[in-house]
């Protein structure tokens, strides 16, 4: 069985195997199991637990407020989500570094880096987002 590992030790054990260049090198750290240790994202081309689309599905329907963030947007699933949210009658708010494929699709547009303006983003509007300290460091 993995050991389960506090998600702050594991940021900075992939914060150091970046600095030290594995990920270019196409080594990943492993972990004691013999796994390798990975974010908890999906690579493109992954296909997404249905359990956790079915999640987002419901949270997207459910929403007032909808973030993309840096991300193209363009891509399906996840940017159905997007429209899945909008036609619920949620306000679209998309942080990205650089202009997507469909950006009229958003209320608002925030350009820049999203370790940048995540912390602006929250800190003016009070919305609290479990981890970003972590981003910002």
């Amino acid at each position: 069985m993995p050991t389960m590992v506090p998600s702050t030790v594991l940021l900075e054990m992939l914060k150091a195997a970046a600095r030290q260049g594995l990920y270019e090198a196409g080594q990943l750290p492993a972990c004691d199991c013999g796994g390798l240790i990975r974010p908890d994202i999906v690579w493109f081309g992954e296909l997404l637990p249905p359990q956790l689309l079915k999640r987002a599905w419901d949270a997207a329907t459910d929403a007032d407020l909808f973030c993309s963030i840096g991300t193209s947007a363009a891509v399906q699933p996840a940017s159905a989500l997007a429209d899945l949210a909008k036609q619920n009658g949620a306000c679209l708010v998309e942080v990205n570094p650089g202009t997507t494929e469909m950006p009229d699709r958003f209320d608002e547009i925030l350009s820049g880096p999203a370790g940048e303006i995540l912390p602006i983003f929250c800190g003016e509007t009070g919305l609290n987002i479990p981890g970003l300290e972590m981003v910002a460091d």
